[in-house]
């Protein structure tokens, strides 16, 4: 089977969830890296954790209630997002 792609056009990251953090993580990790080639030219990120307590902008703060309300979830704490969210920083 032959897709026909080229990748010196460029590619596109993607991922679900906790995975659209990690290609979001990668693609501001490949887009710092230089020279960079083949050219990121896109990103699929599916229900991406993009902002947290800290960078929601303080007119949405009172809406922003889903992780106090869930912190005890059966699945993600606010204590293991936390975590993740340590270990998907480009510093980290």
């Amino acid at each position: 089977m032959h897709l026909g792609l080229n990748l010196a056009k460029g590619f596109i990251l993607a991922g679900e969830s906790n995975g659209s953090d990690i290609a979001l993580a990668v693609a501001r990790l490949y887009a710092d890296s230089q020279p960079v080639s083949p050219p990121l030219t896109g990103l699929y990120l599916a229900c991406p954790m993009v902002m947290n307590k800290d960078t929601v902008p303080e007119k949405y703060r009172e809406y922003f209630v889903s992780m106090d309300q869930n912190a005890d979830g059966p699945i993600l704490t606010s204590e293991s997002i936390q975590f993740l969210q340590c270990m998907l920083s480009p510093s980290a």
